[in-house]
């Protein structure tokens, strides 16, 4: 409970004053802001929207889906898609699973929603996979030649 009083407290105040939350606890910057500063070794190395720095940092969008049909047609249909950029296969107890990436600029879920209604798929999965900030931390921090257990402001 006083994790959840301290993050509307923040909030609250955010409407009047300039606030500064460092932490390394990333987990705790989505809840109470929405822009970030990632300093790395003394450096400022993005400063942004949560969102933007996500889109500069990942580059793709990703989804997950799941479907109760062969794996490897499957996948080459996927492949086939223009606003296709990536297909991961990945391990799944039944049918085939897969991570599919394209660019943010494309529409990936209408383009893969369209083939699974045109192949007749049976969907047992299809969802956004949107990046967190740890996984936009690590790909900025990487991108900057720097290490990785610095904080955020």
């Amino acid at each position: 409970l006083q994790v959840l009083d301290i993050r509307d407290l923040i909030k609250s105040l955010a409407g009047h004053k300039t606030i500064i939350f460092s932490t390394h606890i990333l987990q705790e910057v989505r809840p109470v802001t929405d822009r970030v500063v990632i300093i790395n070794e003394g450096r400022i190395i993005a400063d942004g929207l949560v969102s933007e720095l996500a889109r500069q940092a990942m580059g793709t969008n990703r989804l997950f889906l799941s479907i109760k049909q062969d794996a490897t047609a499957a996948e080459a249909a996927l492949r086939g898609l223009a606003e296709v950029e990536t297909v991961m296969p990945l391990a799944s107890a039944e049918g085939s699973r897969f991570e599919v990436r394209g660019p943010f600029t494309s529409d990936l879920l209408g383009a893969v929603v369209q083939l699974v209604t045109q192949q007749g798929w049976n969907l047992t999965e299809l969802h956004e996979a949107p990046f967190s900030l740890e996984d936009t931390f690590i790909s900025l921090t990487r991108a900057s030649g720097g290490r990785q257990d610095r904080g955020v402001a």
